[in-house]
């Protein structure tokens, strides 16, 4: 999808050089004379990158460039301030309000672009790629999952993985992984769109393994949470995690829907019973309604080769239509380690059902690689096969 540059200028001649300068890049421009459409616009479309002149209305660009950057329910987006005012003070006024780059009026069409590129690599580059893992139903392993891959992220990232217990009250992951929470949520739901970077990291609590865990509370709630809570504390990680997994359990559409939203792949954690996989198949239709990102949408299913369940090749609606992951049943390896706080993946990492962890986290790590090696894998097994077939026929 081409980039989308929301341009916030009264300007018409301004707004017809962006245009004829950018265009030409494969850019889509959208226009706004006003802060007030500006804003309407950023909420509605989301953009990629924002140009704003904020002498608009009496200098109310400054306003704007600060409620842009405090905007719930997107991501982090780059502002380019393209002024007409040309003195030190505006200029530091407007990094303060939040743009990360500043040019004066008339600017020169090559810097523009090269400027105009960096930053919109520089939010590719930074945005923490978002993994919503949904368990279907209670009881499908969903938690247990999105432990075990956070970890196995964790060690091809340098530890620059989060995850994020949504369920409130929660508390789970915690006792997955053994550790004891001296914050939650709560103390960053609080800041609402003001959380930054060291607050998330001081309520956060580290593992030996470098994941970072957002707990949540394990008593309920007396005040009201709003479904997007997440957005700036996602928001505020940017830079600092490469991945920020969501473990949640699907029991209100409205909150699933926020999420979703957020989500650059949707994992939906089913066991193979049919109440959990129809209601696996009623999500993954879900988000494909509400998702934003063209990431992901995969079917993981947990037990998978349990007696009695369903088998892989014949499961309800359309969920042979989506990738599937199938995570061996192994209740004698994987109970102890949830009892022992001990995750599977670093207390038996060459069992099969670590194994299959592992081999998706490098996938979401990097897919043409991963995808690169399977095939290696793949061509390397035909071949032996072949020779055995070889010899076989000698004989």
């Amino acid at each position: 999808m081409s980039p989308r540059i929301l341009v916030i200028d009264s300007d018409n001649d301004t707004r017809l050089f962006l245009k004829l300068t950018l265009q030409p890049y494969g850019h889509q421009i959208i226009d706004a004379t006003d802060a007030a459409q500006g804003l309407s616009i950023a909420r509605a479309e989301n953009p990629d990158l924002v140009i704003l002149e904020p002498a608009i209305g009496g200098g109310a660009g400054f306003d704007l460039c600060r409620r842009l950057r405090m905007l719930p329910g997107s991501r982090p987006c780059p502002i380019l301030i393209l002024s007409q005012m040309r003195g030190r003070e505006e200029v530091v006024r407007g990094l303060e309000a939040g743009a990360n780059d500043y040019l004066v009026k008339p600017a020169n069409a090559i810097e523009l672009a090269a400027r105009v590129h960096t930053l919109l690599g520089y939010r590719q580059a930074l945005t923490p790629t978002v993994i919503l893992v949904a368990g279907a139903k209670g009881g499908v392993g969903a938690t247990t999952f999105a432990v075990n891959l956070g970890i196995a992220l964790a060690s091809l990232e340098q530890g620059r993985v989060a995850l994020i217990d949504t369920e409130i009250p929660g508390g789970d992951p915690a006792v997955h992984l053994g550790v004891n929470p001296q914050h939650t949520l709560l103390d960053l739901i609080s800041y609402g769109a003001h959380v930054d970077a060291e607050l998330v990291e001081a309520v956060a609590c580290r593992h030996s393994s470098g994941l970072l865990l957002l707990a949540a509370p394990t008593e309920e709630v007396d005040q009201p949470i709003a479904p997007d809570y997440l957005a700036p504390i996602i928001q505020a990680m940017t830079g600092r995690q490469s991945h920020v997994i969501l473990d949640y359990s699907l029991s209100g559409a409205a909150s699933f829907a926020s999420l979703a939203r957020l989500a650059d792949h949707i994992l939906v954690v089913s066991t193979p019973e049919l109440p959990a996989l129809i209601k696996a198949d009623a999500a993954l239709a879900a988000a494909q309604r509400y998702r934003e990102r063209n990431g992901q949408l995969r079917l993981i299913l947990n037990q998978a080769g349990r007696e009695g369940g369903a088998p892989a090749e014949d499961l309800p609606g359309s969920l042979n239509t989506y990738p599937i992951t199938q995570l061996p049943y192994d209740p004698a390896r994987i109970l102890p380690a949830i009892n022992a706080g001990d995750p599977l993946v670093l207390r038996l990492p060459n069992q099969p059902w670590a194994r299959e962890v592992m081999r998706l986290a490098r996938f979401l790590h990097d897919p043409e690689e991963a995808t690169d090696a399977e095939s290696k894998a793949t061509a390397r097994v035909r071949t032996l096969l072949l020779r055995m077939r070889s010899l076989g026929t000698r004989a």
